[in-house]
């Protein structure tokens, strides 16, 4: 079993795009399937959600700056 993932309130996060709501990462950290053995193990992940609109990308690996790149990567324009 795995430690539950942890909430990170990130002050370099930009509004979501979609309704300018809050955004807050959360990281789960590698870990192997205890019960569901034939699972394979995982990576961890970088979540970072809307606290508006639930709008959400994630990315593996638990690199918070990835996550963060992720998140506010915006098209030209936009």
């Amino acid at each position: 079993m795995h430690d539950a993932p942890r909430v990170i309130d990130d002050e370099k996060l930009l509004p979501c795009p979609f309704c300018g709501g809050k955004a807050d990462m959360e990281i789960s950290e590698p870990h192997t399937h205890l019960i569901a053995t034939f699972m394979p193990d995982s990576p961890g992940y970088v979540l970072v959600s809307c606290n508006g609109c639930s709008a959400a990308v994630m990315v593996d690996g638990t690199d918070i700056n990835a996550g963060r790149e992720a998140w506010n990567r915006r098209t030209a324009g936009a």
